[in-house]
This record gives structure tokens, sequence and C-alpha cells, in this order.
């Protein structure tokens, strides 16, 4: 097959008409081996469509790369049995239907439409393998099929939906296990969590290349029942980690929304690189958001902070501690109460601050700055304070920087 060319292959009995379509280059035909598997992508990266099959639905389904002598095979005429075929393709409604079937076999695939119920969001494509020699399925991404020695397990691709991991969106069940063993097992693979409400009851633990993305910053909830900091990184683990879209709400538990630290010094410089972005974090009783530990630790460095929101904290907003060499856009604090916390505190070096905000810190009983600069140098800040109830903005032990500051109190 020549690339740009399209060839047609007639089935007897399964197919209708089946195109391959190649890609824009060439195809080394001796590593193709055409196999009437349901789910099935050639080595173009384009699907394969098999449609048409008796009982089955006339859809498209893609699990990667098809190796030769891998699943089904045709026979010398190139056809093959429905019964064959219902063999190694199986759907369900739910995890549980799968859990209880008893025709899957080794080598097979099914497709649920839902985890807990038909159509929840969980809906997610298996493959069917004999379980390794001591192995436990999970239940997050491998399930026990009935009394045999088979396992079902999650065809993740570069991203993973927590839906189809279990969690559930409805804040019955803490989503924390699921999601930490997610970062700590697949630690490069995208985690997506649709929007809903997620309890978080543990701490949530990123590491170096997590990322961890909602759905949407106002609707993609994450709350807390319990007196902790919910999203934090492993020790030193913080190398260029991404969080996005998330609604944090610490719920006047949480002690802090997000906190990002090191303890011991950057072997590289600049070995951060880390992006936080798009994120509303309320109700906190530290911080909302601490970038930096306290004394006797080290910097982070080279972390971008954009679109970030701390709302209705009893603690203070935003704390940028020890923190060099970063940048923080669209910074928003506000709505402070009963702390003399100031909305956003910075003590780092070489920062800069473009288009941020801090208003309505403190209350006439306890008043509070909207922003405190306190110790570092070298920032460039383009920022704004209003209707605070202490200082609009304060400057001490901070040296060489740069201010551009509109302030009504």
């Amino acid at each position: 097959i020549a690339a740009g060319e399209t060839a047609e292959f007639e089935g007897n009995a399964l197919f209708g008409t089946m195109t391959l379509y190649t890609a824009d280059k060439a195809i080394d035909v001796s590593q193709i081996e055409l196999q009437p598997k349901l789910f099935v992508t050639d080595f173009t990266g384009l699907d394969l469509n098999y449609n048409e099959l008796s009982g089955v639905p006339a859809t498209t389904y893609s699990i990667g790369m098809v190796k030769p002598g891998d699943g089904l095979e045709v026979d010398a005429n190139g056809t093959m049995s429905i019964s064959d075929i219902e063999q190694y393709a199986h759907f369900f409604d739910t995890v549980a239907d799968m859990e209880a079937a008893t025709n899957l076999v080794a080598g097979s695939y099914a497709q649920t439409y839902g985890f807990y119920s038909l159509n929840d969001g969980g809906g997610a494509l298996y493959r069917i393998r004999e379980k390794e020699e001591n192995e436990t399925s999970n239940n997050i991404t491998t399930f026990d099929i009935g009394t045999t020695n088979l396992v079902a397990e999650l065809n993740r691709d570069v991203e993973i939906n927590i839906l189809q991991c279990g969690a559930k969106k409805d804040g019955s069940e803490s989503i924390s296990g699921i999601v930490n063993y997610l970062i700590t097992n697949y630690p490069t693979t995208d985690i997506y969590v649709p929007n809903g409400d997620y309890l978080v009851h543990e701490t949530i633990y990123l590491g170096t290349s997590t990322q961890f993305r909602g759905e949407n910053m106002w609707q993609t909830r994450l709350f807390t029942d319990a007196n902790i900091v919910m999203i934090q990184n492993k020790t030193d683990d913080i190398a260029t980690l991404y969080m996005s879209n998330f609604y944090i709400d610490g719920n006047y538990h949480a002690t802090k929304g997000v906190y990002l630290y090191r303890t011991q010094p950057n072997l590289v410089y600049n070995d951060s690189r880390s992006i936080i972005r798009d994120l509303l974090i309320k109700k906190c009783t530290d911080w909302c958001m601490q970038i930096g530990a306290t004394t006797g630790s080290s910097n982070v460095i080279e972390i971008t902070v954009e679109n970030v929101y701390a709302h209705q904290y009893t603690g203070g907003g935003i704390y940028i501690a020890k923190c060099s060499d970063s940048h923080f856009s669209t910074l928003r604090a506000g709505s402070g109460m009963n702390s003399n916390k100031p909305g956003i505190q910075v003590e780092g070096y070489n920062l800069q601050f473009i288009n941020c905000k801090s208003v309505l810190s403190g209350s006439v009983a306890v008043p509070a700055s909207g922003w405190c600069f306190n110790g570092g140098g070298n920032i460039h800040a383009d920022i704004e304070a209003q209707a605070n109830t202490k200082n609009g903005v304060e400057i001490k032990n901070t040296r060489n920087s740069y201010f551009n500051i509109i302030a009504d109190a």
C-alpha cells in the first residue's frame, strides 16, 4: 500500500466494505497483519472501521496499534464466524455487569457504558487478560472477572477520566485514594476530573510531571470535611507539574487549599517549571494558596501561577513565601474575614506580578492589609488594592524592586 492510496477489503458475512486509509507516509507492509478485531487501530494511527456486525453497535473504537499475531486472525478465506467475534467483543452497562460476566476470555475486550450506572460518565474500554502471579486487582484500573483467573484492565490513553476509575461526582465518597493512586502509578498521564462535586477527605499529593486537570474552574468542585491541606506536592517533588480548572472549597475546614514547597536545595537551576492556572480557592483557615515553605526551606523556582482567585477565607488569601524567579498574573484575593493576614503576602526574589489585585481584606474589628511585601527583592509588581480595612499595600524589608500601584486603602 503506497502512501495516500486507499485499499478495500471484502469480508464474508462479517463486514460490509472495510476501507483502510493510509497516512501521508510510507507503510512497511511486512509489519501489518490485518485482524478483524472490533477494537483496532492500524499502523497509520487512523481507525479501521468495522461496522454492520450482527448485534454490535455500528461504532468505531480504538485501542492502539495492532501487532502481528495479536488477537484474532482470519482464516485462509478471510472469514470468521459471528460466534468468534462475540467471544472477543463484549458490551456491558456497568463495571459490575462486566465483573459478573462468564463469557470473557483472555485476549478479548469489554466496553462498558457506565461505571456504576448506564451513561454515568464512567464508561471505558477494558482489555481482558490473565492475572499475573500474586496480582491483586485494585478496583481502580483493574477488576476481577468472577471467580476466574482473569482481570479486566482499563485501556488508558494519554488521559484518564477519574469517573472511569470509580470516582463519584455527587460528593458521597472521597476521591483522594483514587487520585493519589493514579498520580503514583501513572505519573505522566493526564488525570481529568469532569464537572461535579468531589469530596477530598485526605490530602491529594501531586508529583513531578503530574497533570491534574478539571473541566471548569467554576463547576469542577473539590471540597473537604476535614482539617487538612487539600492539595500539595510530595516532599521536594515539584518539577514540571501542571494543575488547572478547579474550584477548591476548603469549607472552613481545610487549612490550605493548595500548598507547593521545597525542603532541599534545587539540584538544577529552574528545575521546577510548574504551571498552576485557573483556580477558585475558597474558605480556608490559614492560606488559600501558599507557594514555598517558611524559614529553613529552599526556594520553589520557575513556577507560573495564572488566574487564581482566593475568596472568603478566615486566614489569608495567597502567600508567596520561599519562591524565586517566578511569574504571577491575574491573582485575585478578596473577602477575607476575622484575620489580620493580608490578602496577598510576598517574601521572595526575582518575581513578577502582572494585573493582580487584593480587595476587602479584614474587617473593622480585625483590620488587614490588601498586600504585604515583607522581605526579598528584585520584584516587578503591577498591582491594585481596593477597600481593604488596614493598608492597601505594605512594603518593608524589600529592595531593588519596582512597583506600579493603584490603591484606595
